[in-house]
């Protein structure tokens, strides 16, 4: 669950970064500009029409123990969440997200049917005035009352902590405490943060300067997330640009470094003038799916992130892949992966839902290819240990065929010699032997290719998979490959 709620924050997270960095063009310096009010109570954090608007639901339970002086809080309400079809489409074996997600979430707890709703909270720790780390918690509102037996398999080993009358464990693998302050409630948090969270709906709230803005989490939207940039952060920002500024103009600075100290003033002016980021992920949409506001402190910052903002849409749509293991796309797809508009002090971001789609099917794509990948390095892993079985019953002589091995009743499986990763299957199997000699040195076993892949000479692969004298398998470039492959018949001789 963790692994949950700290994927789903990084979206959030990353919104308030691009928003979180600083001054108009100077030596950025605070904004004059008094801080932007609070968003009002109940206020939608998108503009969506009110025909394509969801009922607002009920408020989870889960809302009451997000303290308002969070720097990020991400809701996600994960019963209607878990129907959704792009939700189904992640859980898909061959994606592998639901299983990664919840690793180390609590066995006696089934997140599908258990969890109505979830949330991060997240609050940056200072030292001196600047980020030094960071409070985590998350919060769970259960459908069923939890017992100590769901929670941890000793529940025995309870930990003491001040102010708590009911029993914490500490769960290893994250790194946290939890604690049940009711049977419906769940609230997993860093230590020194846990009795903070669980005590919060007791204390009367006196929300800081720039609170958080708590009312957007309750807004329609299978995931919603608030966040604020803070005046500690906003000084440890400042701090840090004026270190740049002295560490990069410099006279010898070169073309480079001036670029780059370009595009780093720019992010610290957004970052001082950013005083909220709230938005809704809704699944279930069939319009935008993705809705954010960036509220600024002045109405002269709008037009300018706004235009950074759309900027980066088409280098972020072609290279997104490649953050998942995929090839980087050459062009944009014609649609644009949001829209970033200015009304005011605020940006309004809003993102279509074919471009979600088009995202979550490139991963599924990827998570295909890898584990097809996986699968054929592991076939040529079992050749490898048949060939090498071979020449240990037959004197150290090599198979000069995939049917030597088959004879000696050292492959009984066929599929050994289907690669997974093609789409047609050659007949004599989708690997090539290279019949090697009796005796080659043990120092060039290790480069010596003893079988490979095979692809359609009109398709060469980018990479692929390959094994060598020594039994390990290489998934490499296909030029290295050659190269690696010209020196082995080199070696061999006429």
């Amino acid at each position: 669950m963790a692994r949950l709620l700290r994927a789903l924050a990084i979206f959030g997270t990353a919104a308030s970064l691009y928003a979180e960095a600083p001054p108009p063009p100077a030596a950025p310096r605070a904004s004059a500009a008094p801080p932007a009010p609070a968003a009002p109570a109940g206020a939608s954090p998108t503009s969506a029409p009110p025909a394509e608007a969801a009922p607002l639901p009920a408020a989870s339970p889960v809302l009451a123990y997000v303290p308002d002086d969070a720097d990020l809080a991400v809701f996600v309400r994960a019963d209607q969440l878990t129907r959704t079809n792009l939700w189904k489409k992640l859980a898909a074996p061959e994606v592998g997200f639901h299983q990664w997600l919840f690793r180390n979430f609590p066995s006696g707890i089934d997140f599908q049917n258990d969890v109505a709703a979830a949330a991060q909270v997240v609050q940056i720790a200072y030292s001196d005035g600047r980020p030094d780390g960071a409070n985590v918690a998350f919060i769970l509102e259960m459908n069923r009352d939890i017992r100590a037996a769901d929670l941890v398999k000793v529940p025995d080993e309870a930990v003491a902590i001040q102010d708590l009358s009911f029993p914490a464990y500490h769960v290893v693998p994250l790194g946290l405490d939890l604690a049940a302050p009711s049977p419906r409630i769940v609230v997993l948090a860093s230590p020194d943060y846990l009795a903070r969270i669980v005590r919060y709906p007791e204390r009367a709230k006196t929300p800081p300067q720039a609170p958080l803005a708590v009312d957007a989490l309750s807004a329609p939207g299978e995931i919603t997330f608030a966040g604020r940039v803070s005046p500690n952060l906003k000084d440890a920002i400042r701090a840090e640009y004026e270190k740049m500024q002295r560490d990069c103009l410099r006279p010898d600075m070169g073309g480079e470094r001036l670029m780059q100290f370009g595009l780093y003033y720019n992010l610290v002016r957004i970052g001082l003038e950013t005083e909220s980021v709230t938005g809704a992920l809704d699944l279930a949409r069939q319009a935008d799916a993705l809705r954010a506001d960036v509220r600024l402190a002045s109405n002269a910052m709008a037009p300018f992130l706004t235009a950074i903002a759309q900027a980066m849409a088409d280098p972020l749509q072609m290279g997104l892949p490649a953050l998942v293991g995929g090839e980087p796309l050459p062009e944009p797809p014609p649609e644009p992966f949001y829209r970033a508009a200015a009304d005011g002090q605020t940006v309004h971001l809003a993102m279509p839902r074919v471009g979600l789609e088009r995202l979550l099917d490139r991963i599924s794509e990827v998570k295909r290819h890898e584990s097809a990948r996986r699968a054929s390095a592991r076939n040529l892993m079992a050749l490898g240990q048949a060939i090498r079985a071979y020449g240990a019953s037959h004197g150290e002589t090599s198979p000069q065929t995939w049917s030597d091995l088959v004879k000696a009743d050292l492959l009984r499986d066929p599929a050994v010699f289907e690669n997974p990763s093609v789409k047609a299957h050659r007949p004599g199997g989708d690997y090539e032997l290279v019949p090697l000699p009796k005796a080659i040195p043990n120092s060039k076993r290790l480069r010596t290719v003893n079988a490979y892949e095979v692809h359609p000479k009109e398709a060469p692969p980018r990479r692929l998979n390959v094994l060598f004298a020594d039994g390990h398998v290489e998934y490499m470039e296909y030029s290295i490959f050659q190269q690696h492959y010209k020196e082995t018949l080199e070696g061999l001789g006429p």
